[in-house]
């Protein structure tokens, strides 16, 4: 160990945590709240909040510094950032000491340069019960029949709200690049169609569109489709990626949202480099639909990588895992 490491873990009660939010959402209320907490449990701690701007919707900053002493300055040092503001997350991530515990909204994506060897990353998890590929292929066949859609019909599928984010707009346009496929799509979410039957029209797709409403019963579209597109301009994680790769689903995700960090370009699913770019998208599209042998083996890899590596048993145990190594490497002492 080294003499920094050596001294750090010998530091009892002095420690701080920082927690990036935003203003005007209930933060400053939460995070007194868990300075209380420590403070009740006979730690004694600081806390103070950073207000660049008393702006509403702006960012601000609230540090508790854990310290025996009764020290009021701040630390100079972060152990564990709590960053819950993707607009200051660059700068956050960098204020983490070695050694030191990173809690963020995993749903972010994450730029390669804001990536940390040192970080624990624990992914979302699917229902890997619920999602497979033998029960999709049990309810293909009804599936389709009641969308309907014929056998040799290729079917997309992109499932999420605010479709103009998730899209929509350069995947209409990659269908009608492809006029010569018996291409259909369907796109489940809560946003209004008729935004896009101008778009339908121009582009001549009025029979190979179809538009649904969410449902509870969602292994019903991954059933009736053959391949699940994400072409998202800004996007969460993108669970419907994950849960398609559980079903087997052959998956086209977008380096904009989260779920691609999951996903091995060629070998489990495909990622798309300029989701804005209709013609790379129309491609990668034709090449799927025009190799059975690619559909399936990238398929069945995706399903065996999400049982793997996603299942809420994974989560749960990772979880678990980290939480005895922050208890065992704690320097937290009543």
């Amino acid at each position: 160990m080294s003499p920094t490491a050596a001294a750090r873990a010998a530091r009892i009660n002095d420690f701080s945590i920082k927690i990036a939010t935003v203003n005007g959402t209930g933060s400053a209320s939460a995070n007194t709240l868990l300075m209380k907490s420590l403070f009740r449990s006979g730690i004694p701690v600081m806390g103070k909040n950073y207000f660049p701007s008393n702006i509403q919707g702006l960012p601000t900053w609230y540090e508790i510094r854990v310290t025996r002493d009764g020290h009021v300055a701040r630390a100079g040092a972060v152990d564990i950032m709590v960053a819950m503001n993707a607009e200051t997350y660059a700068r956050d991530v960098k204020e983490v000491a070695p050694g030191g515990y990173l809690i963020y909204d995993s749903t972010w994506p994450r730029p390669a340069l804001l990536k940390r060897e040192d970080v624990t990353v624990i992914h979302n998890a699917v229902d890997t019960v619920r999602f497979t590929p033998e029960s999709r292929v049990a309810r293909r066949n009804s599936s389709r029949h009641a969308f309907p859609y014929d056998e040799n019909n290729f079917v997309l599928l992109l499932i999420g709200n605010d479709w103009k984010k998730k899209g929509l707009d350069v995947l209409l346009t990659a269908i009608s690049l492809l006029s010569d496929i018996p291409l259909y799509m369907t796109a489940v979410g809560s946003d209004d169609p008729n935004l896009y039957r101008s778009s339908i029209d121009r582009l001549r797709l009025h029979n190979r569109v179809r538009f649904e409403k969410p449902s509870n019963d969602v292994l019903s579209f991954y059933a009736a489709a053959d391949l699940y597109v994400g072409p998202s301009l800004e996007d969460s994680f993108s669970l419907p990626i994950l849960e398609a790769m559980a079903c087997g689903l052959p998956v086209i995700a977008s380096p904009n949202a989260g779920a691609s960090e999951m996903i091995n370009d060629g070998k489990t699913g495909f990622i798309l480099r300029d989701p804005q770019d209709s013609v790379e998208l129309a491609s990668l599209i034709r090449r799927i639909q025009g190799d059975d042998t690619l559909r399936l083996s990238v398929g069945k890899a995706a399903a065996q990588f999400v049982v793997t590596h996603c299942s809420w048993e994974d989560n749960v145990q990772k979880t678990i895992r980290l939480l005895e190594s922050i208890r065992t490497n704690s320097r937290v002492s009543r």
